[in-house]
């Protein structure tokens, strides 16, 4: 079976991979200075992570190293994605063809999975949320083109909602995430921001019981009175019933991160 398969829809085999560089291996440890944790490598293992010290095509790398087999590289493979420790890179005809296979897959219904990528904490938020947002706007763009071809609608006017929505998603997932960069920064806390499709969060080193709550606290708030403040001023110039409802949902949408199934509402719950 092809690597693709094989690996959950994670990687190809022309895929350029790397040791991100928050990944450092000493002795028999693989150490992530953005968390503290020390994962132990087995001694077999090691060779074939030093030889993603630096950028490599992934067939290569599975061919060069024999001390072990490949389906324990897939695995490592896994595992590093598992934790956001690999940097893949693709042409722009790999990521084409990779984006055809996953969508055929899913028209199968075979389960795929989305890769990680870490990237820098403070102002990196803005690429981070970006990158996050990139399938959602290529859903709103499908969206648009199926609204013209049946023009039940006004188009300019679905054309500015879908704007103003993206828009409030991105200004306010920003402030979400940069208060708890904030929070773990101000306690001196190593960190980055994690992307997995359309899910994002922060990576960093242990905090103090009371930041970590805190900071679980005021993430969401943030980011949701981030989304009243743009509402209120849009509504102050052109008042409109589906902003307010655009406004409220997503308002609503950061306040749900304190459900116990996400990273906030995690933290709070067992507080």
């Amino acid at each position: 079976m092809s690597v693709f398969v094989n690996s959950g829809g994670l990687f190809s085999g022309r895929d350029i991979i790397w040791l991100d560089n928050m990944l450092k291996l000493e002795d028999n440890f693989l150490v992530d200075s953005a968390t503290g944790a020390r994962h132990l490598v087995a001694p077999q293992a090691v060779p074939a992570l030093l030889d993603l010290v630096r950028p490599v095509r992934l067939d290569d790398w599975l061919a060069v190293n024999r001390h072990i087999t490949q389906e324990q590289k897939l695995q490592l493979m896994t595992f590093l994605d598992s934790i956001a420790g690999v940097g893949v890179s693709r042409s722009w005809r790999g990521t084409l063809e990779v984006w055809v296979k996953r969508l055929i897959y899913r028209i199968y219904g075979v389960p795929l999975s989305w890769n990680s990528r870490r990237y820098s904490s403070g102002s990196g938020v803005l690429t981070a949320v970006a990158k996050a947002m990139n399938p959602l706007v290529l859903l709103v763009t499908l969206s648009l083109v199926g609204v013209y071809g049946t023009g039940a609608f006004n188009y300019a006017w679905a054309i500015g909602m879908s704007l103003i929505f993206v828009t409030l998603i991105y200004v306010s997932t920003v402030a979400h995430e940069y208060v708890h960069w904030r929070i773990a920064s101000g306690q001196g806390a190593e960190s980055c921001y994690v992307v997995r499709g359309l899910r994002i969060g922060l990576l960093h080193t242990p905090l103090p019981g009371w930041a970590d709550r805190r900071s679980a606290l005021l993430g969401p708030v943030a980011g949701s009175l981030c989304v009243v403040g743009l509402v209120g001023v849009l509504v102050f110039y052109s008042y409109s019933v589906t902003i307010v409802v655009i406004g409220a949902t997503l308002a609503a949408f950061h306040l749900l991160s304190w459900l116990p199934m996400y990273g906030d509402g995690e933290v709070l719950w067992n507080a």
